[in-house]
């Protein structure tokens, strides 16, 4: 009988396996310019909902333009901006990712920057796990609970609707999530 507890063999990971600082990959999954001429930021998240809301599976109704008017980056129509999806390995806190967005300067445009890249390519979105969007903790919608909510997108990789919900700002995100990172193109 071999013993294998017994074995100190030393372990190298895969380099695409490696985890980086924060737990956040440093190199997008996906690249894509966007810009829409008649977007107005004041009721972009109820054009959303009129526009999209049968094709939903699920459709949080606390994503509106109400409890989401404080956005930090307000987006501009005709502007052109760059979307990124960036990998979450292991766990990581909102708070984690708000720093690592800071320097990256990525913009904060929460729901109004989700709704924006999912109403132009709805296949950026991968299918599997949740697309979050963030802003930082005070200027999220705040429930009755008394919890922060970050607004994600989930595409099934079953069903073809997806799901519009919004997750507590003080949970661990893990791999089953993906970060939408807007900046202002160069």
């Amino acid at each position: 009988m071999i013993d294998l507890l017994d074995k100190t063999e030393e372990f190298v990971a895969p380099i695409n396996k490696i985890k980086t600082i924060g737990e956040i990959g440093r190199n997008p999954l996906d690249v894509k310019e966007i810009t829409q001429a008649d977007y107005i930021h004041r009721i972009q998240l109820e054009v959303f909902f009129l526009e999209e809301c049968s094709k939903f599976e699920l459709f949080s109704l606390c994503v509106n333009d109400y409890n989401f008017r404080n956005v930090t980056h307000k987006l501009k129509p005709g502007e052109i901006y760059v979307a990124e999806r960036y990998p979450i390995y292991g766990e990581v806190t909102g708070s984690q990712i708000v720093s690592f967005m800071k320097e990256g300067d990525f913009l904060f445009t929460g729901a109004q920057g989700l709704t924006l890249v999912y109403s132009i390519d709805k296949e950026f979105f991968f299918r599997g796990v949740l697309t979050v969007s963030f802003d930082y903790e005070k200027k999220l919608f705040l429930d009755r609970l008394g919890q922060y909510q970050v607004p994600g997108i989930y595409r099934d990789p079953y069903i073809e609707n997806p799901k519009m919900v919004t997750e507590n700002f003080g949970k661990s995100y893990n791999e089953g999530c993906e970060l939408l990172l807007i900046k202002k193109a160069r």
